[in-house]
């Protein structure tokens, strides 16, 4: 992964988009330590999972997890958008993940087949 993209909605104007690009210290601090103040930066953070549930079969996975977390949404934030771009300057889209009443929402969305739907039970 070269770079994470989060358009933050509200209905189909967008409000912000917040940008991890691995190669741009403006966008991500390399050397971290374990402080929110250092983990996010600009409100976004990529973090990516050494334990992967491979053999999980709701989930099945030939490759490692990566979240991305938001903090500090705008009022009026209603939809969330992501865009992955790989080091082929490959891009996939993901589809809206709706953001219910400012609260914490968890979403499944898988970038190895395309289709980038959420699974039912992931939200």
């Amino acid at each position: 992964m070269l770079k994470v993209e989060v358009d933050l909605l509200n209905g189909a104007k967008v409000l912000e988009t917040r940008c991890v690009d691995f190669h741009n210290e403006k966008t991500i601090n390399k050397k971290r330590g374990n402080s929110d103040k250092k983990i996010f930066k600009n409100n976004i953070r990529v973090e990516g999972y050494q334990k992967s549930p491979m053999n999980n079969p709701k989930r099945p996975r030939t490759d490692l997890r990566y979240g991305i977390l938001l903090r500090n949404l705008p009022d009026g934030c209603d939809i969330l958008i992501a865009r992955v771009f790989d080091i082929g300057a490959n891009m996939v889209t993901s589809a809206p993940v709706p953001v219910r009443n400012q609260t914490a929402t968890a979403e499944f969305v898988d970038f190895e087949d395309g289709a980038c739907l959420p699974q039912a039970g992931d939200l």
